[in-house]
């Protein structure tokens, strides 16, 4: 008879959250198997009826669910009247939970789980944006937290091939946690939803790019910087075609022999308009009104071009120059980087996206468990990362040198926006109140502080640690600004004179040799 039962009730599909069970006509043994079941150990209430040692004499238990588990006997009937009055067979057993231990399966994921560590990597305590939520729950809810973490490298989990889950997945389909924290996006990838049930959402995040900043330019490229191409290349015919029409209206003028000995020279008229241009004008004048009123005006349009270009040099010596990194989809799959990430997750929304360069990305795209493997593969400029952007901006803010300077940057397009939440076991008693607590938070903007408050606290303990250790070295970064913002010039920063002087001695030395050359040569 027993036997019959229990493969009645394995065959039932109930929704724990909301059904109540009322079962006669087994032994308590009986029931407290019965109540174990994985169809029924998580189903809310639960009240069992037990005929008593006399006639007419019965029991009745109700189980306890997170109070403890087994059954708890809650009356008895003597034949005309129940032995409790004013029993209520069916109390809340989640507003308060009593203390009672709830699993909580997680691993370290920034900022949604930071685990802060002594010297020794001893794990120390855990927090972060999901652990403030999860913490909150606590509070209300009246539960203590038990962590638990899935196998090394499994994280999330994946599918495997024989059907099962790995990884967190894997434990909510064995019963082995109660809640579930990770940074976790709402979706059905892969029938997730048939091992695990998400939560209503606390947040929202993307899917996005970390790339390095790439390094910046050699300080002597700052003399091309203060003018654009196009202007540059405007100076360089106005210089050109400038020399020649001076030597022409000189030489058409007959009526001034030492205008027509000087200006009346081709390479003399170009020495002339370099002198202004280099603000060191010739100390003979031209005499004719035509060619004075024109050297009036070059040297005006010198004066400007000069002191545009010196004013904005300044500036240009003084900051460090960084080129411009790709920015978009397009420019990344164009760029030829590879993408590097924790896990495939990532892959296969790439490789299923109507965007082709997305799609292109994927066949590009390489897993590797430990991010910190990953690191140096994105500084050295050999691809990008692909993450959460929250996950993203808690890299990049850790991977800022101590002035501050980034070394790594989110591309500015992104894709995929997902919303995040907790998982429970499939089928929880727990999610209709959790939810409900949830989205009060949600709604009053208090998730989001959760994730701010874990940034700014993680960068707070980063500084602590660097005070401690006294990691500053000059390698770590360029220069250090002093008091005021005003950085010294030095050699790096005035490099292009001496690469311009350098190059004037080894062109002036040429044409010295060539010269003497042909001097010996015609004699």
């Amino acid at each position: 008879m027993f036997s019959h039962q229990s493969q009645l009730f394995s065959q039932l599909k109930f929704q724990h959250s909301f059904y109540r069970v009322i079962i006669a006509g087994l032994t308590k043994e009986q029931m407290e198997i019965v109540i174990t079941a994985k169809k029924l150990k998580k189903t809310r209430h639960i009240l069992g009826i037990v005929k008593g040692d006399k006639p007419k004499h019965y029991e009745i238990f109700i189980n306890t669910l997170y109070w403890g588990g087994g059954l708890v006997h809650a009356a008895g009937w003597r034949g005309r009247a129940f032995t409790t009055v004013s029993l209520d067979y069916f109390p809340d057993k989640i507003s308060n939970l009593r203390q009672n231990p709830l699993n909580v399966i997680t691993f370290e994921f920034p900022p949604s789980i930071i685990y802060h560590r002594d010297s020794e990597g001893k794990l120390l305590y855990r927090y972060g944006w999901d652990v403030s939520v999860v913490e909150a729950l606590a509070q209300a809810f009246n539960f203590t937290i038990v962590y638990k973490e899935p196998p090394p490298d499994e994280r999330w989990g994946d599918k495997q091939p024989n059907g099962t889950w790995s990884g967190m997945i894997g434990q909510f389909s064995r019963d082995e946690g109660d809640v579930g924290i990770a940074n976790l996006y709402i979706t059905n990838r892969q029938g997730r939803r048939n091992h695990q049930d998400f939560s209503t959402p606390f947040g929202d995040d993307k899917s996005c790019y970390l790339a390095r900043v790439e390094p910046p330019l050699p300080h002597w490229m700052s003399l091309a910087l203060p003018f654009q191409t196009t202007a540059w290349i405007a100076s360089m015919i106005g210089l050109i075609i400038t020399g020649p029409i001076l030597y022409l209206i000189a030489r058409a003028s007959a009526k001034s022999k030492y205008e027509e000995r000087h200006l009346q020279s081709l390479s003399y008229s170009i020495l002339y308009v370099i002198g202004d241009l280099l603000r060191q004008p010739s100390g003979s004048l031209p005499l004719r009104t035509s060619t004075q009123i024109f050297v009036v005006f070059l040297g005006l349009a010198c004066m400007i071009l000069t002191i545009a270009y010196t004013s904005n040099l300044t500036a240009f010596l003084t900051v460090t120059r960084h080129p411009k990194g790709v920015e978009t989809i397009k420019e990344l799959y164009e760029s030829g980087k590879m993408v590097f990430d924790l896990n495939p997750f990532f892959q296969r929304y790439m490789s299923g996206s109507e965007n082709r360069y997305l799609r292109a990305l994927s066949e590009r795209f390489e897993s590797i468990p430990n991010y910190d493997d990953i690191q140096p593969k994105v500084l050295d400029g050999e691809g990008v990362m692909i993450q959460s952007k929250g996950y993203l901006l808690y890299v990049s803010a850790h991977l800022a040198i101590p002035q501050g300077k980034p070394r790594v940057r989110l591309m500015k397009e992104c894709f995929s926006p997902f919303s995040i939440g907790i998982v429970y076991q499939y089928g929880s008693p727990l999610k209709h109140q959790f939810d409900l607590v949830i989205s009060w938070m949600f709604e009053a903007g208090i998730t989001n502080r959760f994730f701010i408050d874990a940034i700014s606290r993680s960068q707070q303990l980063k500084k602590q640690e660097e005070k401690m250790k006294e990691t500053v070295s000059p390698e770590t970064y360029e220069e250090e600004e002093e008091e005021g913002g005003v950085i010294p010039l030095g050699i790096d920063h005035l490099q292009g004179i001496f690469i311009i002087l350098a190059f004037g001695c080894f062109v002036s030395t040429s044409v010295f040799f060539l010269e003497l050359a042909l001097a010996l040569f015609l004699k």
